[in-house]
């Protein structure tokens, strides 16, 4: 029996060109959720659902969240994903240009041989290994030293999220883009790889399995520019040992004005002083994160909330 493949993403504008390729993928399944200031969105085959629609099949997390945020869009999406039972999801975002055969070799659920990391610290930087610069909403204390880990031959991983990795732009820390260390060409890794601690995931071009997006909300609201990273984060304190990293399967480009790469260097202020302690916490307290004290209480309820939807 095939599998139910989604691909789900957010937007405020018209479809991009990029849309219109994931849109023609005749084996996947496109939803997109708009916002209040996306225009008439019309897609050849898959869904748009509008911020009017939002409201009212889940108005308390439309009120919880509010509007003009793809934090919420990204949450909508994958429970839209997980209630037409997808056994496969893949978060993109609408400026990647998908690879002739994206999304490549799916790992996900499966029993996989890998190149296995391991790492010392609290945290270990795929970015860094792979662009050489640090990525965006990781602890930047754990980035200060050499970037120390040992590399295993191959060792056996089941992955449950699946990081496929970007060419063009990194999605680096705001500090450095803002000196113009964001285009970096090409992804430096060109084999799978996994590691034994908490480590970045993005949502721009990352695949899920269905049976965990209970755990894996997409974004977490009010911690700032690094609410899919965190929401990484929590997901890996649900389930250790589960995210694989792989090459390059899009082309990612987008225009960035010198305000809004500021703009992002301030949502990233938040992250810089409470990304160590997030970590530090969710190392102690595991699957408890009500009660870390600096996850937000609008944050907390906004992900039980999500949860609250799974039965």
């Amino acid at each position: 029996m095939a599998l139910k493949k989604i691909i789900i993403t957010t937007t405020i504008g018209s479809p991009t060109k990029e849309i219109r390729v994931f849109d023609a993928m005749s084996d996947w399944h496109l939803i997109v959720t708009g916002d209040r200031k996306t225009p008439t969105y019309k897609l050849k085959r898959g869904e748009f659902i509008s911020w009017k629609q939002q409201v009212k099949d889940y108005p308390e997390l439309c009120e919880l969240v509010g509007a003009d945020n793809t934090v919420r869009g990204r949450m909508i999406a994958l429970l839209e994903a997980h209630k037409r039972k997808a056994d496969l999801v893949a978060s993109i975002d609408d400026d990647c240009m998908p690879y002739r055969g994206w999304p490549g070799p799916i790992y996900v659920g499966k029993k996989v041989r890998a190149q296995f990391i391991r790492c010392n610290d609290l945290a270990f930087d795929p970015v860094r290994l792979s662009y050489n610069i640090p990525s965006r909403g990781f602890p930047p204390q754990l980035s200060w030293g050499k970037l120390e880990f040992t590399k295993f031959q191959m060792r056996e991983i089941k992955p449950l999220v699946q990081v496929n990795f970007w060419d063009g732009q990194a999605d680096v820390d705001a500090v450095y883009r803002l000196h113009g260390k964001f285009d970096n060409g090409l992804c430096n890794s060109f084999a799978p790889y996994w590691t034994n601690t908490f480590s970045p995931v993005d949502t721009q071009n990352t695949i899920i399995h269905g049976s965990v997006l209970k755990d894996y909300c997409g974004e977490i609201p009010f911690v700032g520019h690094v609410s899919d990273i965190w929401a990484g984060y929590l997901f890996q304190a649900f389930h250790p040992n589960s995210t694989l990293y792989c090459p390059a399967t899009v082309r990612h480009w987008q225009d960035r004005t010198y305000e809004s790469v500021v703009k992002d260097l301030e949502g990233e202020i938040y992250s810089y002083r409470y990304g160590l302690e997030f970590l530090q916490s969710l190392k102690q307290k595991g699957r408890n994160f009500e009660n870390i004290m600096c996850l937000p209480n609008e944050a907390v309820a906004a992900i039980n909330l999500y949860r609250s939807y799974f039965k």
